[in-house]
């Protein structure tokens, strides 16, 4: 006899399935793990290309996908030269949220040295179903980001 009989096919079935299951919740969290540090990726990559225009021109402001009159909980940046010419976009994945904490201002505006024009403050990127994890875009007057996690409390999206 050969071949495989219905009580064996069963019994795989049966492993896949337990198996399955049990593996399913850590490959979501870190399906969300990578959508945050490709938001965090395309973040970096705006501000970076952003600051090197102001530095190569002349001021460059950097807004809510939402427009530059608030800075809310939005999915992704824009960035606009003196001119008022869009230099370039990020786009946040499903889920992944950003929002600026500065103490002053609705967008960020780097000047012609590629300095923050007197603002300091952090970008705040979260995952909508990940609220224990996020990340903090520091930005210094001097307009250089670095990277730090979320505080606890942080990530609560309003």
């Amino acid at each position: 006899m050969k071949g495989w009989t219905l009580l064996e096919l069963l019994m795989v079935l049966l492993v896949l399935v337990i198996t399955s299951t049990a593996v399913w919740p850590a490959w979501q969290q870190l399906e969300r793990r990578l959508a945050l540090k490709s938001g965090l990726e395309e973040t970096l990559s705006l501000l970076n290309s952003t600051r090197a225009e102001a530095l190569l021109h002349q001021r460059v402001t950097v807004c809510s996908d939402q427009g530059c009159d608030r800075f809310p909980w939005s999915q992704g940046l824009v960035s606009w030269n003196h001119r008022g010419q869009q230099l370039g976009q990020a786009h946040l994945p499903k889920d992944v949220l950003i929002v600026w904490r500065g103490f002053r201002g609705t967008a960020l505006v780097f000047e012609d040295r590629g300095r923050l024009r007197f603002q300091n403050g952090s970008l705040l990127l979260c995952h909508r179903k990940l609220p224990a994890d996020g990340h903090r875009v520091v930005l210094n007057w001097v307009g250089r980001p670095r990277v730090e996690a979320a505080r606890t409390g942080d990530c609560l999206v309003d």
